[in-house]
């Protein structure tokens, strides 16, 4: 075989195969399910109320906090941002009492918004359903629900 077409065929796989493991690489976020945080969202029973707010910060990012009060006391609280990081992919960080979660947007698209990552054990995924957000946490061993709440917009 020629050369010059062996290496021109070698040169459009080598093209092929970089746009390919780009296009599996590449993260697609569509901002307007993360839009659709914006707000208040409650869910009280007898337990008590479950607040989560979330805000637009000015960058394209989203700042939430969620605090379930009894009682008239807060008695857990987390801080939470969705924010677009140095790699250029979104991540949903939150702090839990002295503890960093740091999950990546898997999916955000539809209805629906994922995160995950390799190091934690779960997946926490939010579907928006109406003026309701159905919050869900899964055991990524099993796949099964370790929790679930269903807020409704408040605000």
């Amino acid at each position: 075989m020629n050369l010059k077409i062996l290496s021109f065929i070698v040169f459009i796989i080598s093209i092929f195969t970089l746009t390919l493991n780009k296009n599996i690489m590449a993260q697609t976020v569509d901002n307007s399910v993360m839009e659709r945080l914006v707000g208040t969202w409650e869910i009280t029973d007898a337990s008590g109320t479950m607040i989560e707010v979330w805000d637009r910060a000015g960058d394209g990012s989203y700042t939430g906090r969620s605090q379930m009060i009894q009682e008239g006391k807060v008695v857990f609280e987390e801080i939470m941002n969705l924010s677009k990081d140095a790699d250029g992919k979104y991540y949903f960080n939150a702090l839990v009492k002295d503890r960093n979660i740091k999950l990546e947007v898997i999916k955000a698209e539809g209805d629906e918004l994922t995160y995950e990552s390799e190091s934690d054990a779960n997946r926490v995924i939010y579907t928006f359903e109406g003026e309701k957000l159905r919050v869900r946490i899964i055991r990524k061993s099993d796949n099964s629900v370790k929790e679930e709440f269903l807020f409704t917009r408040s605000k």
